[in-house]
């Protein structure tokens, strides 16, 4: 079972409660199998070493997991975390829960104990080596062994016992142990396999040898299959199955069986089957041992099997490749005609002689000779099938050329004119000496002396293609055909067509044997058995890869044993059925609700529920609002035999009262439910047998407007508010019909007046804001000058009323473009007028002091803002926030502030930017995933990335926490440097965008979102991004008047 798997070194095997089989690999970190697929967990799930060499399950269900060197982990929710405590060493190599709960971990130094999540240490002193196995017995009591020379331990109510060389053993290095159904717990060592009694205080320690069939290579791993008989896995012997009361041992290798012949780990899972991992060969399932295959390995030369005679202790075969005779399962024996050696058919007359046929030959052995019949090899060229009856004629039919008949020489075989017999299948004699023939296209021929019956689909049969005939007891016929199934005739006449519908794998039935009340039907899908009961019904149990038997049965290839086995002629060489092996295991399949998602996915519980599931992640105590209108369910069903039989039906309680037809999906969904109370309910069945079943429950509101006490303080509402306001309003009507007549006249006057009024003054204050507009956009920098230094930008600058007290700032010095956003205190008319004060500023710290260094400008600015308010009668706090840029392009002759050996730390530095903000921050985009972040001035530089598009981010410097203006514990401006590579951006913005109110909720824009628009349209254009943000802003905006004044700019380098 390699496909699937991460990695084809299985280090162990462990079957959890659920029924899932896990299997740590390797390299490949650990797999969760459910009978069909795998589930792979490994270094990006979580473990940081992907060498599994220990699993276990705690009592709250957890998975753990011990790797090779990076320490312990374990399974919660479906992800992997690190256990935190420390454990004695990292390297674990074995694993055990014990009955009260604690998880023994057994590391290359010794024993760590986990107890509710808590690291212990072992309680007694041990011997500091590699603990390579742990287990428990019966009687709880729990036993561990080193892969050095340390013996076993037996760790029971705090004392600790030791069984080594001192009570019986030849030597101290053991490499497991095992507890069997009897109490006996078996050893694996270096040289051999020991056992001994759980039960005594001094143990008798007994060693198994060769005498006994045990091999001297090393025993790796043992358990028991189903029937009590032991599994033990050698190093290069396969593994043996021992029947303890019979002392038989079978040997299971690759010439029977195995994919190899070192079996490392073996396990027998709940249903049974044995689990072996070959070492380096993946991971293999061993259906106990119903059926035990023979071919080139045993002997027989040719898989395919056409023909079987048992005879005694002996078995005839009949292949393409000639006769081989079996003894004791050993095909020494091989015989080849003179002309052909492929054999279509094989028979053994009332004179034990056994007759053979095929291409081209007719013949029988004699004296360990072959008597060839027809040595021309004229007469017969393709012989399919051979039968003999009561006086020792034989019948030969044959594909082409008819039925011949021998008695003292061969003859064709006569027919009458009315009956196509050149074609068919097989022939049969019954126990009246009547013969009958299985043909192509005209059924079943019975000729009974003169007399000839046909059974075809006018009979009652489904088929008119016979593939076999075979008699069963008082006059029943039972014939196999092509697509038609099983008919059963009974005295001639048709009692029963069995086909695919009641249970046969396939309708086209090539060889059926009868054994007793059992009717054996081969096809090319596998083996079926009729079991006739006592009450004239039948039961169908199908054998297929599952049991063990994968392969196609060929034409009349089958018969029993004189010890009641079946053998089978396969594509696959001789299948041979052990009936007392047959015992079925009706075991549940598991079944497990794995996830609960609701609207587009959503698992974000927490609001709805008051916890989760520590284990494996569900709400606890579900209450769904209303609003909720999709609920789906995820769920896993869990079977090692018939796995893709698997189907699953389900109901929600409180909606359905049955349960569904059979599905195949592991999901279901639900949507728009009713307030209520619900549970869900689901069951896997395979081969028809049923899971218990997997309960979910949860509720759902009503919504608000349908609960009684709302429906109640509705109802009382309308009836006050209706009765309130016919009051009011007669007694409205009255008051107002006299105020009315006195006041319209006078109001009507004085409106008249008060209307020219403020039309003179509103043309008047419109004028000298429009005028001001013209003042303030003259002091803005223009377009063309921006363009010129900023060849890659954008500027959106969007006043809340005519003038604003947000403006932007650019000036070209030294070789440096400085540019700048700010937001002066207000805006409209009282901002613009701080914006005039703030922009001379910021022109004489420039232009009269010959700063460049934007912190040291920043201070300049301040202080003549403060001295420019400061004339004033009143104190003047008004100012501004600002985000203040340098960028110097041409960077070979600048000193290198970054690097210690003169150059910058990244050579694709193609700008120098320096920064000093107060209040407002600077925005860097940049590829984060191929070039590395690099802040010279170490400022406080936060990353955001964007989920969806890791590979950018946003690197957000924040300015200091002051204005321009007077402020208390004032501290010099700090300026941050950058190197810019190509393609990086530079956003600066003053606090209107994000502080816009909109959308659906009225709720602001918010600096996350404004990150998120950023990130997302960075790599268009700077004119296209331009549109797009403003765009962005609008439709937030919708019909919502705008908060205060925006600026934006955007730079590419």
């Amino acid at each position: 079972m390699k496909s699937g798997l991460p990695h084809t070194q299985v280090l162990c095997i462990y079957q959890d409660a659920t029924g899932y089989i896990w299997a740590g690999t390797m390299g490949g970190g650990v797999s969760k199998f459910n009978g069909l697929t795998f589930k792979n967990y490994d270094l990006e799930q979580g473990l940081t070493n992907s060498i599994v060499r220990a699993i276990t399950q705690d009592s709250a269900g957890r998975m753990w997991f011990g790797t090779m060197g990076g320490g312990l982990f374990y399974l919660q929710n479906d992800s992997i975390y690190a256990f935190q405590d420390s454990i004695i060493d990292n390297t674990v190599y074995s694993l055990f829960t014990d009955a009260k709960g604690q998880v023994w971990v057994g590391s290359a130094i010794g024993i760590t104990l986990i107890d509710k999540m808590k690291a212990k240490p072992f309680p007694i002193k041990i011997p500091a080596y590699a603990v390579t196995h742990i287990m428990g017995d019966a009687k709880n009591n729990v036993w561990f062994n080193y892969n050095d020379t340390y013996g076993i331990y037996n760790y029971s109510e705090q004392r600790l016992t030791k069984i080594d060389t001192t009570v019986g053993f030849t030597k101290n290095t053991v490499l497991f142990c095992y507890e069997d159904i009897d109490g006996i717990i078996w050893a694996g060592t270096a040289d051999g396999l020991y056992s001994f009694s759980s039960e005594s205080e001094h143990p008798n320690i007994k060693f198994h040898d060769k005498l006994e069939g045990i091999p001297e290579s090393f025993t790796f791993e043992i358990t028991e299959d189903r029937f009590g008989n032991l599994i033990i896995g050698t190093a290069k012997d396969g593994f043996i199955r021992w029947n303890k009361k019979t002392g038989k041992k079978v040997f299971i290798n690759h010439n029977n069986g195995t994919l190899a012949d070192n079996i490392f780990r073996v396990l027998k899972d709940r249903e049974g089957n044995v689990w072996l991992s070959p070492y380096g060969d993946g991971l293999s399932k061993f259906n106990d041992a119903l059926f035990t295959r023979y071919s080139s390995k045993e002997g027989i030369k040719n898989r395919i099997v056409s023909g079987i005679v048992s005879q005694g202790d002996s078995t005839w075969i009949a292949t393409s490749n000639g006769i081989f005779l079996g003894i004791d399962g050993k095909y020494n024996q091989q015989f080849a005609t003179q002309t052909s050696t492929s054999i279509t058919a094989i028979y053994k007359d009332i004179f034990n002689r056994i007759w053979f046929t095929g291409d081209h030959q007719i013949g029988y052995f004699k004296n360990g000779k072959i008597v060839d019949l027809d040595p021309t090899h004229s007469k017969i060229k393709a012989g399919k099938g051979i039968t003999g009856d009561s006086k020792g004629n034989i019948y030969i039919n044959t594909w082409g050329d008819g039925i011949w008949k021998y008695t003292d020489q061969l003859n064709p075989f006569p027919t009458p004119d009315s009956i196509i017999t050149s074609h068919t299948y097989s022939v049969t004699i019954d126990s009246k000496d009547n013969l009958w023939i299985s043909s192509f296209g005209y059924g079943a021929i019975k000729m009974e002396g003169e007399k000839i019956k046909t059974f075809a689909q006018p009979e009652g049969l489904l088929s008119d293609k016979i593939f076999t005939v075979v008699e069963g007891k008082n006059e029943t016929m039972y014939l196999g055909t092509n697509g038609g199934g099983l008919a059963i005739l009974q005295h001639d006449k048709l009692v029963k067509n069995i086909t695919k519908a009641d249970g046969l794998l396939h309708n086209s039935i090539v060889s059926v044997c009868i054994d007793g009340n059992n009717i054996w039907c081969g096809s090319v899908k596998g083996l079926d058995k009729i079991i006739r009961q006592s009450n004239g019904e039948f039961t169908i149990q199908n054998y297929t890869k599952w049991e063990g038997f994968d392969a196609e049965c060929m034409l009349s290839s089958i018969a029993k044993s004189k010890t009641g086995e079946l053998l089978i002629g396969t594509d696959e060489g001789l299948i041979v059925y052990h009936p007392e092996e047959d015992q079925h295991l009706k075991v549940l399949p598991g079944i497990i609700i794995t996830a609960v998602e609701l609207d587009y996915g959503e698992t974000d519980y927490m609001k709805y529920c008051t916890s989760s599931n520590e284990i494996n992640g569900l709400p606890i105590d579900l209450v769904l609002p209303s609003t909720v209108k999709r609920i789906s369910f995820k769920f896993d069903g869990v079977c090692m035999n018939y796995a893709d039989d698997l189907s699953y039906s389900y109901r929600l309680k409180g909606l359905d009262d049955k349960f569904s037809p059979p599905i195949f999906s592991s999901e279901i969904t639900f949507h728009d439910l009713a307030a209520g109370v619900y549970t869900f309910e689901v069951v896997a069945t395979s081969h028809g047998v049923a899971s218990t079943t997997a309960t979910y429950t949860f509720e759902v509101l009503k919504p608000f407007w349908k609960t009684w006490w709302f429906i109640g303080l509705v109802l009382i509402l309308i009836v006050l508010t209706i009765f309130a306001f016919l009051r009011w309003r007669t007694a409205s009507l009255r008051k107002a019909k006299n105020l009315l007549e006195r006041t319209v006249r006078k109001r009507t006057s004085e409106l008249r007046t008060q209307k020219e009024i403020v039309e003179e003054k509103n043309k008047e204050i419109l004028d000298s804001i429009t005028y001001a507009k013209r003042i303030q956009s003259a002091i803005l920098p223009p377009n063309k000058v921006v363009k010129e230094y900023l060849k890659e930008s954008f500027i959106i600058y969007k006043p809340k009323d005519i003038v604003a007290g947000d403006f932007y700032w650019m000036e070209h010095k030294d070789g440096k473009v400085l540019f700048a956003v700010a937001d002066c205190t207000g805006h409209g008319v009282p901002g613009a007028m701080v914006s005039v004060v703030c922009n001379n500023a910021l022109n004489r710290s420039v232009r009269e002091h010959g700063l460049t260094d934007p912190g040291k400008i920043l201070d300049k600015s301040r202080e003549i803002v403060v001295q420019e308010f400061e004339k004033s009668d009143q104190e003047v706090k008004d100012g501004m926030d600002i985000a203040l840029c340098s960028l110097t392009f041409n960077v070979k002759g600048l000193p290198a502030r970054s690097g210690t050996d003169g150059k910058f730390k990244n050579p694709k530095t193609v700008a120098l930017l320096q920064y000093a903000g107060a209040q407002n921050p600077l925005w860097i985009i940049r590829d984060c995933h191929t070039e590395p972040v690099e802040v010279l001035d170490n400022p406080n530089t936060s990353i955001f990335r964007q989920a969806k598009n890791d590979t950018l981010c946003i690197l957000e410097t924040k300015g200091n926490k002051q204005p321009i203006g007077k402020f208390e514990n004032v501290v010099p401006f700090t300026t941050h440097t950058f190197e810019l590579k190509e393609n990086d951006i530079i956003y600066i913005f003053s606090d209107g965008y994000v502080d816009q109110f909109g959308g659906e909720k009225g709720k602001k824009f918010k600096t996350k979102s404004f990150r998120e628009l950023l990130l997302e349209i960075s790599s268009k254009p700077m004119e296209e991004q331009k549109v797009l943000i403003e765009k962005a802003f609008d439709a937030w905006k919708g019909s919502n008047d705008q908060v205060d004044d925006v600026c934006v700019i955007g730079v590419r380098i």
